[in-house]
């Protein structure tokens, strides 16, 4: 059974490969939740009459089987998405490409991409829509960005969800 070498590959190019999207085909977005059955509710970057801005409103958009089990998503991910002609049922779109951290520098130094990324990361750092960062904002914005304001101490996800576990179950027990 030979499955092993393909799926290293897909992870391989899921996370070393630099995207470049098409304006206009594929849009810019930040996953908000996750829904379950590989359905992810991302809020757009939409190129309005009066320039960018960040969507409200959100919809749902389905991972595609070739990233299901090579990219993790989370709240807070930037994630490209591709919109269906004709969207029926829940789903709007697909989502085409997870960035990384590596991913997002490439980007941010596009000319296509770099309001677009600029625009996320005003929002999600609280600042107002008119103060865009500087032009030359370092690699410590885009990790904050990233990180979505938390402070990461290097501890994967599931082991600080038993950890929580575990302190409540001790809290019980003592009383």
């Amino acid at each position: 059974m030979k499955t092993g070498r393909s799926d290293r590959r897909k992870r391989q190019s899921a996370v070393d490969s630099f995207p470049d999207p098409t304006p206009g085909e594929q849009w810019l977005g930040v996953v908000h939740e996750c829904c379950g059955a590989n359905m992810y509710d991302v809020r757009v970057c939409e190129q309005a009459t009066s320039g960018l801005e960040l969507g409200e409103a959100r919809a749902l958009y389905v991972l595609p089987k070739r990233l299901r089990n090579v990219v993790w998503i989370r709240a807070g991910s930037l994630v490209f998405i591709e919109r269906y002609v004709a969207a029926e049922g829940g789903a709007m779109g697909e989502i085409t490409h997870v960035l990384m951290p590596h991913q997002l520098r490439h980007l941010e130094s596009s000319r296509n991409w770099t309001d677009p990324v600029r625009l996320i990361y005003s929002r999600q750092s609280g600042q107002a829509q008119s103060q865009a960062p500087e032009k030359n904002a370092g690699y410590e914005d885009i990790d904050a960005l990233l990180l979505c304001g938390k402070k990461d101490d290097g501890t994967p996800q599931n082991k600080i969800n038993l950890r929580e576990v575990s302190s409540s179950d001790d809290e019980s027990s003592a009383a």
